[in-house]
């Protein structure tokens, strides 16, 4: 999995389908979410996945909205097509790819 920071936010997900991953290294959830995400990484070969920690990336959490943590975001050539807040199981997420994909 890729890792996003201010200064390399844009060139990451500026390019075709990106799942950005906007966590904490201090959030349960986030943490407990990332295995799954990296099982999901392999189940969708057509979508980059970016971990963006929002230590290292505040400038583009803010401008992005994203207000709590886990956030996922769906990107399309550097477009939002959609947001996850949460924690949420595998199938969940698994499906809300696959609407928005």
């Amino acid at each position: 999995m890729l890792i996003a920071r201010d200064e390399n936010f844009d060139v990451m997900t500026g390019t075709g389908t990106v799942l950005v991953d906007f966590y904490s290294k201090l959030c349960g959830p986030c943490m407990m979410l990332a295995p799954i995400l990296s099982v999901l990484e392999g189940e969708f070969p057509n979508i980059s996945f970016v971990k963006s920690d929002i230590e290292e990336t505040q400038e583009n959490f803010t401008k992005l909205g994203v207000i709590s943590v886990p956030t996922l975001i769906l990107m399309k050539d550097g477009q939002v097509v959609s947001k996850f807040f949460g924690f949420k199981p595998k199938t969940e997420l698994v499906k809300w790819l696959k609407e928005n994909t």
